[in-house]
């Protein structure tokens, strides 16, 4: 049976351990992969649609986001998501123990200095053992990543999306200076000239979550500039792009459901060598190419 690593997959928390997270994954025979957050916790994220929230600048620096019709700060201060952090790691590593998988935590972050070198500090100093990464959610920030200036040889997952601060275009000077690996989230919008200037940096991947999601919701409807006919065409698109050494599949669990997202790899015309690439060994590398 062929391994399967989730690149990029979120958990909800139920009494310590997400149930339907095992199950989700390991119906579909996936027993590795990436774990975060998910980041849209309501006593951190707005509860409405419209960016209606108004920033204030501390006395550090750091952007203190309130929002007006929710009447609380979404983001006050830099232990944002160091909570969630630790629930993540304790619930993995009772998962992990409970059905003998491989299931690796990343702490979520904002995008900001401040918050990158203080969560990297403390979990790599207190949870050296079970911290394996950065996960730079982009949302919940006024920053771009070209502002900021962190480093440090751990792998980062970095969300891309269709805000102006979520664009890769808007990210490549920090993407290129970066020195350890690299993995950008949602086949990085598509962003071609982008994509272009990044596939010279070995150190840089590509996740494909969620495919059916972002067919249904950007592509089947024909609101975005590129006119995709199946979600199939995603990966064919992301493959002449990318190519298959530097693409991961990832679910976006609970964002979009594993067994759906499984089953494009299985029906497109890939070599075996791509299919494990895919699914599997690039994650691996990108994974332990830091050490």
């Amino acid at each position: 049976m062929e391994k399967i690593f989730d690149a990029h997959s979120h958990i909800l928390f139920s009494d310590g351990v997400d149930e339907s997270f095992v199950k989700e994954h390991l119906v579909s025979g996936v027993t590795e992969g990436i774990v975060m957050a998910c980041p849209f916790i309501s006593e951190i994220t707005c509860n409405h649609d419209e960016r209606h929230y108004t920033c204030i600048r501390n006395n550090d620096g750091e952007d203190m986001v309130y929002c007006t019709k929710c009447n609380h700060f979404i983001r006050n201060g830099n232990l944002i998501y160091r909570k969630y952090n630790l629930d993540v790691i304790t619930s993995i590593e009772k998962i992990n123990a409970a059905y003998h998988t491989k299931f690796y935590p990343f702490v979520t972050s904002a995008s900001s200095n401040r918050m990158l070198q203080d969560e990297f500090e403390f979990f790599s100093s207190q949870y050296k053992n079970c911290f394996f990464g950065i996960k730079i959610y982009t949302g919940l920030s006024f920053h771009t990543l070209n502002e900021i200036h962190f480093n440090a040889p751990i792998p980062l997952l970095i969300h891309t999306g269709g805000f102006e601060n979520q664009k890769p275009k808007n990210m490549i000077d920090f993407l290129l200076n970066y020195e350890g690996p690299i993995l950008l989230a949602h086949f990085a919008r598509f962003d071609k000239e982008t994509i272009e200037i990044l596939k010279g940096k070995p150190n840089i991947y590509f996740d494909s979550s969620p495919a059916v999601e972002m067919f249904d919701r950007f592509y089947k409807n024909k609101h975005r500039e590129l006119n995709f006919n199946s979600p199939d065409d995603l990966y064919y698109e992301a493959l002449n792009l990318i190519g298959a050494k530097r693409l991961l599949w990832g679910s976006d669990y609970p964002y979009s459901n594993v067994s759906r997202e499984l089953e494009i790899i299985n029906r497109l015309h890939l070599t075996p060598s791509e299919k494990r690439d895919i699914l599997y060994n690039n994650a691996i590398r990108f994974l332990y190419s830091s050490e």
